[in-house]
């Protein structure tokens, strides 16, 4: 068993199909519901990556669900093919709106393994390289996770696409162009959620996988043209859903790090955004699936 950033890894000696075969065999023979599973390299493949057999298997039981289901007893609204999710956050008189920028971190991901995996450095040699590449890769242009919302963005989905690559584009340029199209295609999404002028955006947190890179995270504050905060814990969600369980009803902030938009960057970056935004939506009209 190890333990890595709070999250917790077994090893099994089966298959993937046989693993959860058997966590599912566990979990109905201890009452235990099972909400959904995610094939995710069943859903990259859809969109032409390869990606290691990999399974999501989301699960729970009312002595753990309760507590947050009281906690938050509004009903979740809106039109998820028109507009963001609204829910009700668990914290009382705190609202969660939702938008989906799509496959993210499995582009970095296949980059990273086709690029050598962790043998070759993995993620932080990537990030390494892509922070010595041009701002913009030189006119390489990525089209993989969407800037679109809405069902007109979803309805037509294109195929994943590498704009203007040449053989003179070096590993780093193609990093960089990956990351920059997640960070545009995060920036849209953002636009969306902060549409309604009478919803004011005290600040921007950034959590999950990506967070762990600096470079990732300055990226994203320098598109955004804000100042994006990073929690240092290695689970946010998790820590923070504990906390609301136990009974703190404002939960203490950790510490946490700040990245500083720099204004000619974001100049830079927004110009380069729109070119992205425009080669999308050209290639979803001509080729989208």
């Amino acid at each position: 068993m190890q333990k890595e950033e709070g999250l917790v890894k077994i090893p099994s000696h089966h298959s993937v199909d046989e693993t959860v075969d058997k966590l599912k065999a566990i979990l109905k023979s201890k009452e235990v519901t099972l909400f959904a599973l995610v094939d995710h390299s069943g859903e990259a493949a859809k969109v032409g990556l390869p990606m290691p057999p990999t399974k999501l298997l989301i699960f729970g039981n009312p002595k753990a669900g309760t507590p947050l289901m009281l906690a938050a007893d509004e009903p979740t609204f809106g039109d998820p093919h028109s507009g963001p999710v609204i829910s009700p956050h668990v914290r009382r008189g705190t609202w969660a709106l939702e938008t989906n920028a799509g496959a993210t971190g499995i582009f970095y991901t296949w980059l990273r393994d086709l690029a050598g995996g962790a043998d070759n450095g993995g993620y932080a040699e990537l990030d390494r390289l892509a922070a010595g590449a041009a701002l913009g890769a030189h006119g390489l242009v990525v089209a993989g996770p969407n800037p679109l919302w809405g069902e007109q963005g979803w309805a037509r989905v294109p195929p994943t696409t590498f704009l203007g690559m040449t053989p003179a584009h070096s590993l780093g340029e193609v990093a960089r162009a990956v990351l920059e199209s997640i960070a545009y295609a995060q920036s849209s999404n953002f636009d969306v959620l902060t549409g309604d002028p009478s919803l004011a955006v005290d600040e921007v947190q950034f959590i999950g996988g990506a967070s762990r890179s600096p470079f990732s995270c300055q990226m994203l504050a320098d598109v955004l043209g804000r100042e994006v905060y990073v929690p240092e814990v290695g689970e946010p969600f998790a820590a923070g859903g504990a906390a609301l369980v136990a009974g703190e009803r404002t939960p203490a902030q950790p510490e946490r790090r700040t990245y500083v938009p720099d204004g000619e960057r974001h100049r830079e970056y927004q110009r380069q955004a729109a070119h992205h935004y425009d080669c999308y939506v050209q290639l979803q009209e001509q080729f989208g699936t």
